[in-house]
Order: structure tokens, then C-alpha cells, then sequence
């Protein structure tokens, strides 16, 4: 686990030193580079690490060189299709009149040296849930795939080019205090310019909506790098006309501002330059921001803690819904059981049983007499069951 930090904290120096045009050199002479390489890659970060390690003193083995420069052109392929791409996207949803809000653009891309340090490009859509299976069409219709589903919210696409798109029908977030308050910040958007029938969400929105979905993938262990590096850069682009009160009054909804803020926090300190320190609070326990760093960077195999008290109440909230949906599920399952036990039953008595109707084109005399039904089901059961004993 040691071994995990160091690779870790190793590379969080190399991108913020590329982030801020530092400069660097690679002076480690045991440095396991495939453990690097594929820590920099679940962290989205491998294309800032390739330019990192470009002229470093110490020569890294040309498999895992490669490697990060294959996730750097990548990343050049897909911003150089983006524009187009979303344009592609926003003309077909106002074709067909769909309503539709993005949450997030690639907006934030644009301040980075270079775009292409911010890896594959995402686009983040939110659609009503009448409206998303026309959307998953068009889409499909245009080369996307399914790459991952979220449970009961929606799923995320890519497509060949690189570019990915995550659908929503519902905020992906447990529990429902949370997808609640992710649902209100949709009244920050606006018309966006040259389409009908999308909106967008505000600058300021757009930071709301990072702050808060950085707080629940720290919950979770989904937080990379290149998202802490995201919300760097999108607090950045809003920071000197954000109305503090207004974002602490609807992050306190998520019950989380503490937590957000403490991540932003790290943020700077990470990638941050000297004009930046006023953002970089200092914790008043540094153990805090230790555990918090140490569960970022090993996606939660550091310790086990969540390293910051909202945090501990965010996850108890969402397993206590986990809990109660596979409590629901579980019924939901009993109940179908028995539904069915009861229609095989049922089954069985109708055949045992037949209706007068049916008995009647057998037994003619239940015509004149179908107070003998009765009888007629014995006398027709016995000769099943005679019949069957003489076939074997």
C-alpha cells in the first residue's frame, strides 16, 4: 500500500508540475513504470504523463512510453472531432424537438495549456425520461454504444472517435436528498446559443454540478485526477463572479459543502500556482487532508476511512437506500413467485376442472342436465387417469 501512495503522490507532482509549467525531471531510479502508467490511466491522466516524462533524466522502458503516448494521440483525435461531434448531437436533438440540458460540455478543456491534457472529451447530457429512448436512438443511429449503465439514471456512450456521452433520465446519485438537489440546479441553465431545444447550465451551474458529483465519487472511490483537475479548472473560469453565499446555500442541500470545499481545496494545492494560495485553505486537522489525498489517490484502498465526516454520513445515507431498494427488490421478487405458483396453479385447476362449455362438446347430456358437472369432472378424471396407466 506504501508502494501505491509513493506512485501516487509521484504522480501528482508530474502533472502539477506540467499543469503549471514547472519544471521537472524524473530523478527515481526504481521507478515500476508499468504500476505508474496504469495508475495515471484509471486516473484519466496519461496524456499529461507522457508530456511529463518527455526529457526526463531517467529513460522509461519504450512499452509503457508508447502506451501513454497511444492515450495522448487519442486524446489530440478526439478534441480535434469534438466540436463537430457535439454539433452533430445538439442538430439532431433540435430536429426532432427533444428537451434537453447539458451539464457538462468540455467547457473547462479550453483553459488547460493545452486541450489535449485533458484527455477524452465528455459530454453530459440531462433529457426527460419520455424523451431519453428517442435520444439513445439517435445516437445509436449515429455510432454510439453502450459503454456503462447507471442504475434506474441512465448510462454512459462513446463512440470510435473517443468522444463519450453520458445520457440522463435521473441524476446518478443515491440517496434522494442528493439526486434532489442535483435536480434544482438544472434551474441554472440557459438557452445555448444557436439551438432551440437545448439548454445549458451557467458557468456557475456547471461548478455546482462538479463540486457536487466530486463529492459523491469521493464517496464512492470513482474520483480521479483529471475530474479534480476539471473542477480546478472550472472554479477557476467562475471564481470572480461566483456568489459564495448562493453556492454554500445549494451545496448545503447536498449536505456535503464541507466535503466540496475541502476538495477543492486539494485541488489547488495540487495544481495550483503561487497566485492560487488564497483558494488552498489550510485544514485545521492535517491528518484530514492526508486521509482525504490518500483515499483519492488509491481509489479507496488506502485505510478504509472516508477521511472527512460528510462524507461518512453521505455513504450511510446511500447504503441505508441501497439496503431498503434490495429490500424492495427482494419482495418485489417473493411476490412475482407467488404470482406465478399461483397462475401454475391455476393452470392446473383449469385442466382438472374444465369449463362447462368445454365439458359440454365432450358430454352431451350436460346440456339437458348440468347439475351433473361434477360427476362429468370424476368420470373424465378417471378415464385420464386409466387412460395413463394402460400407456405405461
Amino acid at each position: 500500500m506504501n508502494q501505491r501512495l509513493y506512485e501516487g503522490r509521484f504522480l501528482v507532482s508530474v502533472v502539477g508540475a506540467v499543469i503549471r509549467q514547472d519544471e521537472f525531471h524524473v530523478r527515481h531510479s526504481r521507478m515500476d513504470w508499468e504500476r505508474v502508467y496504469r495508475l495515471a490511466d484509471s486516473h484519466r491522466v496519461a496524456p499529461i504523463l507522457y508530456l511529463g516524462i518527455l526529457g526526463s533524466w531517467e529513460p522509461v522502458p519504450a512499452r509503457w512510453k508508447e502506451a501513454m503516448f497511444g492515450r495522448y494521440t487519442e486524446a489530440l483525435r478526439c478534441n480535434d472531432v469534438f466540436e463537430d461531434s457535439v454539433r452533430e448531437i445538439f442538430s439532431a436533438i433540435d430536429m426532432n424537438r427533444i428537451p434537453c440540458t447539458v451539464l457538462s460540455s468540455g467547457r473547462e478543456k479550453k483553459l488547460y495549456p493545452i486541450p489535449e491534457m485533458g484527455g477524452s472529451c465528455m459530454l453530459r447530457l440531462f433529457v426527460p425520461e419520455d424523451s431519453y429512448t428517442l435520444l439513445k436512438g439517435f445516437l445509436v443511429d449515429l455510432g454510439y454504444e453502450t459503454e456503462q449503465s447507471f442504475k434506474n439514471a441512465g448510462e454512459r456512450m462513446h463512440r470510435v472517435s473517443g468522444l463519450r456521452v453520458e445520457l440522463y433520465r435521473a441524476m446518478p446519485f443515491r440517496p434522494a436528498f442528493y439526486r434532489r438537489a442535483a435536480a434544482k440546479l438544472l434551474d441554472c441553465s440557459q438557452d445555448m446559443e444557436g439551438f432551440e431545444c437545448v439548454k445549458e447550465l451557467t458557468r456557475e451551474g456547471e461548478f455546482l454540478f462538479r463540486m457536487a458529483q466530486a463529492a459523491y465519487h469521493y464517496v464512492t472511490d470513482e474520483l480521479t485526477l483529471l475530474e479534480m483537475l476539471d473542477l480546478y479548472y472550472s472554479h477557476r473560469d467562475c471564481r470572480e463572479t461566483l456568489n459564495r453565499e448562493d453556492m454554500a446555500a445549494r451545496l448545503s442541500e447536498f449536505h456535503t459543502a464541507g466535503l466540496a470545499e475541502s476538495l477543492l481545496s486539494i485541488a489547488y494545492l495540487w495544481f495550483g500556482g503561487k497566485e492560487d494560495r488564497a483558494y488552498s485553505q489550510t485544514f485545521e486537522v492535517p491528518e484530514t487532508r492526508d486521509a482525504m489525498e490518500d483515499r483519492i489517490l488509491t481509489r479507496g484502498l488506502s485505510n478504509g476511512v472516508q477521511g472527512h465526516p460528510q462524507a461518512e454520513e453521505l455513504a450511510a445515507a446511500a447504503a441505508r437506500e441501497i439496503e431498503q431498494e434490495n429490500r424492495e427488490e427482494e419482495r418485489k421478487l417473493r411476490r412475482e413467485a407467488r404470482q406465478k405458483r399461483w397462475r401454475e396453479w391455476k393452470k392446473k385447476i383449469a385442466w382438472a376442472f374444465p369449463g362447462i362449455s368445454y365439458m359440454k362438446s365432450i358430454y352431451p347430456i350436460l346440456t339437458r342436465m348440468p347439475f351433473l358437472l361434477p360427476v362429468f369432472w370424476a368420470a373424465r378424471g378417471g378415464r385420464l387417469l386409466f387412460a395413463g396407466r394402460e400407456g405405461k
